[in-house]
């Protein structure tokens, strides 16, 4: 898991005014910050999955790679990672997670 002063507050993040990349199974949402590192937080639909349970484990393991690739994360934005509930749900959470990689490091 990542530490608390590194998960963003979704309440916090403009409606309109950001960046988004899209990929197959995930949406980022990115704007610029005023601290030196970058915050991140997920929205999972109960439409991947009923059960709170599932949709936990999919967010710890976002969390997960994020914090074990870190120290190549180097610029300070905001993201957003929003799953798309339709396409997550017939993938793994390895492919999920490649694909944040991916997407993550096309951040400028």
């Amino acid at each position: 898991m990542l530490k608390k002063e590194f998960k963003l507050p979704i309440q916090s993040f403009p409606k309109n005014s950001s960046k988004t990349i899209k990929g197959k199974f995930l949406l980022l949402k990115i704007i610029d910050n005023q601290k030196d590192y970058s915050r991140f937080n997920t929205i999972i639909s109960s439409k991947y999955n009923k059960k709170a349970t599932q949709r936990n484990i999919l967010k710890r393991a976002i969390f997960n790679t994020l914090r074990l690739n870190w120290d190549l994360i180097l610029f300070k934005k905001d993201v957003l990672i929003i799953i798309n509930s339709q396409i997550a749900k017939e993938s793994n959470i390895e492919d999920i997670t490649k694909e944040l990689l991916k997407l993550v490091f096309t951040i400028k």
